[in-house]
């Protein structure tokens, strides 16, 4: 459960508020922490934009999140890059967590569309060791794929996905998916 306000300024500046619990959808509330974040998104011209987000969540340690994005958007193509930086993940001192994503799409005609992501993930170091608090977990991630419309309400989508974890002793892991959608 939240809140959401938005205030556009003009075609160029909007900022948000939000407020909402903490525990997400799918866990029953049990305390009385919330989430609350700020945002600003900024469209310097015609099909860019950036947004910088920063949210915190107070318990016995104040967990936050603070997002940079910047993307472009035409007919055709749309493209993002995004930073995000959590501190004090799962409210542990010193648990921090960083990544960075690369997206975009191509609209090769209406049926046919391109996609692809990238994801690379970290955790920080605690003292004396040599990895990352969350080592088992940081990685990069790979996603591409076609998607195909064969009428207005079916999208079927074929993609390509790997995630290659920092550990050396851990495998890659990779999938192909076959997706489909029917909306209505």
């Amino acid at each position: 459960m939240g809140t959401f306000f938005e205030y556009k300024f003009n075609k160029y500046l909007s900022a948000d508020l939000t407020i909402e619990n903490g525990e997400s959808y799918k866990q029953l509330q049990l305390d009385n922490t919330y989430k609350t974040g700020i945002g600003i998104t900024v469209f310097p011209i015609q099909h860019f934009l950036t947004r910088i987000y920063v949210d915190f969540t107070m318990k016995e340690e104040t967990q936050n999140t603070i997002a940079a994005f910047f993307g472009y958007k035409n007919k055709k193509l749309v493209m993002g890059i995004e930073y995000n930086f959590k501190s004090n993940a799962g409210f542990v001192r010193n648990h921090h967590l960083w990544g960075y994503s690369c997206y975009g799409s191509y609209q090769l005609n209406e049926r046919i569309e391109f996609f692809g992501r990238f994801d690379k993930l970290s955790s920080k170091r605690i003292e004396h060791d040599e990895f990352g608090w969350n080592f088992n977990k940081d990685g990069s991630a790979i996603i591409a794929g076609i998607q195909y419309s064969p009428i207005k309400y079916i999208k079927i989508a074929v993609n390509y996905q790997d995630w290659y974890p920092y550990p050396q002793n851990f495998e890659n892991q990779t999938f192909i998916y076959l997706n489909m959608e029917f909306y209505f």
